[in-house]
């Protein structure tokens, strides 16, 4: 396989996390390294953040806030005195506290943080800062006014500012930088922030920007030949299937559903072609939007082509859950996937089919110490669990359901004004959207907003840098030519006549024509040629009349020896096969006993493949044990999660058996 190409994202981390550690050892020693320090924490900070990285950024963030605080008191009082790149870096800094704080589900304090900051600003009447800010901060900074907002109910002052970071973002030129992926964030909070606010064709068309925006981020990796590492891989795939879904999901619930299936089933058709150079991370997207591809075709009364989708999806997020690393770091993958294959089921006239599914799911979170982190995937499994339960049980109905709205309300508790804004927002729309991380449609009426004014907007990060670079670089070309006349003077000097001089250089160039002439004297070398004409000696060298060589004859004779080789073989491959067959039952039983799921599961895959070849060859003494194994791999599946894969070796075994008449 081909090489993973070099990650130059990691590799920029790398290298400031390296400088970072350095400075804060010269610091105690070396005052002049205070700037870069800071300098070096928010850039750090801005790559995490841009791949939503909230907890790993929110420590360097807080500490490059401390030292750009410094950096300002050194110079007294905030006011006239402070230079304007210290102050661009304290602005900096505290905007990344913000984003980390809005990121991390914590709106209300970024509300505060940015609220600050514009109490602050007002200290620097005198200081033109937005030109001294990257885009990207005044985009930030915009993003984190905006989920304050929402955070407060101002829905309207949310949408006007989400206006504004997006204006900053498209005249900032992110489209096509290293930092395309904000971009995506800004086209989704505004697609959310109009769905919220009822405006279902803006928020379709801001969707639909969104994903274009993650098309072209996406686009190397998708399109790469050579394998892509999977922390590369999952920085523009999970943007990729966010704004995808989200514009699905729109469009599904404005009514044009054939839309929502075509975009959703483009994007499967890609991650499935790529999922085996670009790993788990294109698996998990690939998962999570067949699920949603499954949910779609199930509204739309396709149940064949639903039960397709979501049997492909749980067996994708099985295989990853018994794969993990860490477990349960991807059990939101396999809670959606397996909620949806219920809820296909049922529809099915398979109700005890998705009991099971649901049950192994519970089962798994059980297991996993009920962590937390994972309501809204959970109060959407509850929903389903509910109308499972509804036909025959409906007091265990009534208690999921009960469980069910107690999510959804903690969810809609964690934002300050989620009961006002999502007071009568059905409670399945609240959980399928925040396990998504998307925002539900509120009930309330559409509110009306202004845009914010140039200097609220930070509109001087973009719009005035654009203007003085292409002035600054011809202004002192032309001082420099107009003011000095000998410059003038210095032209004919350095006119290419003397460039001209060496021209002659070539005319010796010319010289090795006469080194040609010595070419034509191999033209009458050519007269020996004919010496090779007379070479009928090795015509006459038929003398190889060893064409019927007897050589051929002994050939064969070691053709015999080899095949009587391989017939004493048989006894001691069946020996060792055996011996395999008995190693892989010892090492399941042993996983099993021990409660190691991933060790237990790929023991029974290997104890069923070791056994296949020998029941072909004696199906009844094999036969039987094959069966044992068959039961095995069900079980150690559906202990991993994977309820729909654990189906398949259990129906196999249960067909095998009825064969053998066990």
């Amino acid at each position: 396989m081909a090489q993973a190409a070099p990650d130059q994202y990691a590799r920029r981390v790398k290298e400031l996390s390296s400088q970072i550690r350095k400075m804060r050892g010269w610091i105690a020693s070396d005052p002049s390294q205070a700037e870069p320090l800071v300098d070096a924490l928010n850039e750090v900070t801005a790559l995490r953040l841009l791949i939503h990285a909230w907890l790993p950024s929110f420590a360097d963030a807080q500490d490059a806030l401390s030292r750009a605080g410094q950096l300002v008191a050194f110079h007294g009082s905030v006011g006239p005195f402070t230079p304007v790149d210290d102050a661009a870096r304290f602005f900096t800094a505290t905007t990344h506290v913000a984003v980390a704080q809005a990121g991390g589900g914590q709106p209300a304090g970024a509300a505060q943080t940015v609220a600050a900051l514009r109490a602050w600003l007002t200290l620097l009447p005198h200081l033109d800062l937005p030109p001294a800010l990257a885009p990207r901060t005044a985009v930030w900074f915009l993003m984190a006014s905006a989920q304050g907002a929402l955070a407060a109910g101002d829905v309207g002052a949310a949408n006007a500012a989400a206006d504004a970071a997006r204006a900053r973002a498209v005249e900032g030129g992110l489209a096509g930088s290293d930092e395309a992926l904000l971009l995506v964030d800004v086209h989704l909070l505004v697609s959310d922030l109009r769905w919220v606010a009822g405006l279902e064709l803006d928020a379709v068309a801001a969707a639909r920007d969104a994903v274009t925006a993650a098309r072209d981020a996406a686009a190397p990796v998708i399109t790469a030949t050579h394998r892509v590492g999977e922390a590369r891989a999952t920085r523009v795939l999970e943007p990729l299937a966010d704004a995808t879904n989200a514009l699905a999901d729109r469009l599904a619930a404005a009514g044009d559903r054939d839309a929502a299936l075509a975009e959703r089933g483009r994007v499967v058709g890609e991650l499935r072609s790529a999922s085996a150079r670009l790993g788990d991370p294109a698996r998990a997207t690939l998962a999570l939007t067949l699920a949603d591809l499954g949910r779609d075709l199930r509204l739309a009364g396709r149940s064949e082509e639903a039960l397709d989708a979501v049997g492909e999806a749980a067996s994708l997020a099985g295989d990853l859950a018994a794969a993990e690393a860490t477990p349960g770091a991807r059990f939101d993958v396999q809670a959606l996937t397996v909620t949806e294959l219920a809820l296909v089921l049922l529809d099915s006239g398979d109700p005890d089919a998705a009991a099971d599914a649901l049950a192994s799911l519970f089962d798994r979170f059980a297991s996993l110490k009920r962590p937390a982190g994972h309501e809204a995937a959970l109060a959407g499994a509850l929903l389903a669990r509910a109308a499972v339960e509804a036909p025959g049980e409906p007091q265990a109905s009534e208690r999921s359901l009960q469980e069910a709205h107690a999510l959804v309300a903690g969810l809609l508790d964690a934002t300050p004004a989620g009961r006002t804004l999502w007071a009568d927002a059905p409670a399945e729309e609240v959980a399928h959207d925040r396990a998504r991380g998307r925002l539900s449609r509120s009930p309330l009426p559409t509110p009306h907003w202004e845009p914010l004014s140039d200097a609220d907007a930070l509109a001087g990060t973009t719009r005035g840098r654009a203007v003085p670079e292409p002035i600054a670089e011809p202004e002192p070309v032309a001082e420099q030519v107009a003011a000095p006349e000998p410059a003038a003077e210095r032209e004919p000097v350095a006119a290419p006549e003397p460039v001209a001089a060496p021209e002659p250089v070539a005319e010796p160039v010319a010289e090795p024509e006469p080194v040609a002439e010595p070419v034509a004297v191999p033209d009458t070398i050519v007269e020996p040629e004919p010496e090779p004409e007379p070479e009928p000696a090795p015509q006459a060298e038929p003398e190889p009349i060893l064409d019927p060589q007897p050589a051929t004859a002994p050939e064969p004779q070691p053709e015999p020896e080899l095949q009587p080789e391989p017939q004493p073989e048989p006894t001691p491959r069946a020996d060792a096969v055996a011996a395999r067959v008995g190693q892989a039952a010892e090492r399941y039983a042993s996983a099993r006993a021990a409660g190691d799921r991933r060790e237990a599961l790929a023991a029974a895959v290997a104890w069923v493949e070791s056994i296949r070849p020998l029941e072909g060859a004696d199906r009844t003494t094999w036969g039987p044990r094959l069966v044992e194994a068959l039961h095995a791999l069900g079980d150690a599946r559906f202990r991993a999660g994977d309820w729909w894969g654990s189906r398949q070796p259990n129906k196999e075994a249960k067909q095998l058996a009825k064969e053998l008449g066990l």
